[in-house]
């Protein structure tokens, strides 16, 4: 957000310019002694701009992003998101993605396919998705990776596997780099664990 928006007294606009300061984002993570010794801020300003800042910064927390593509609300700014008509099918979601990372998600896709066959391929919070009564396992193009989602349960228990093939992970949640060698008999293992075991996302 630039000054301006959130700044009435155009005297310390200048000052925080002249200091390089252009953005509240720049301006909220400074302290007061740090304003203090912007030339032209004194002990009055610098309070003023700490209120500011606390009112900046509870908005921030508040006040939910918008994407400007599609103009859905987060609760995070630049939160990643599917822009646009949520797909209906598992071939629309693989042929909205990139050319170039298509060919991985169809062998993610077929992969867990054939471990999970008596399950319904869906879409499920915009994401790939086998149901079986619930949610088994879902997976999801991102920009750097793919992500796998098999619920906390499941990156606990092949946590040591995960690290063995390079992939890293947090709570409920693979990530898998895109590469020529994709994990997949590991993917088909976690598939049939979820299933097996009625731990899922």
């Amino acid at each position: 957000m630039k000054l301006e928006e959130m700044l009435t007294c155009q005297h310390t606009v200048r000052c925080l310019h002249a200091a390089g300061i252009d953005t509240m984002e720049q301006l909220v993570n400074m302290s007061k002694e740090e304003l203090l010794s912007i030339r032209g801020i004194g002990k009055v300003i610098a309070a003023d701009l700490c209120k500011a800042m606390e009112t900046y910064a509870q908005q921030k927390r508040t006040k939910p992003w918008k994407c400007p593509k599609c103009g859905r609300s987060f609760r995070n700014e630049g939160q990643q998101h599917y822009c646009g008509k949520t797909p209906q099918t598992i071939d629309e979601y693989i042929l909205a993605q990139d050319e170039d990372i298509r060919d991985k998600l169809q062998s993610v896709r077929k992969t867990i396919r054939a471990e999970l066959p008596d399950a319904t391929e869906r879409i499920s919070w915009a994401m790939p998705t086998w149901w079986q009564g619930h949610n088994i396992i879902h997976f999801a193009a991102q920009k750097k990776h793919i992500g796998l989602y098999p619920g906390p349960e499941a990156v606990v228990h092949f946590e040591k596997k995960l690290t063995a093939c390079g992939c890293t992970y947090s709570k409920g949640a693979i990530q898998i780099p895109y590469s020529d060698h994709l994990p997949l008999e590991l993917i088909a293992e976690i598939a049939a664990w979820c299933r097996d075991s009625g731990n899922h996302p």
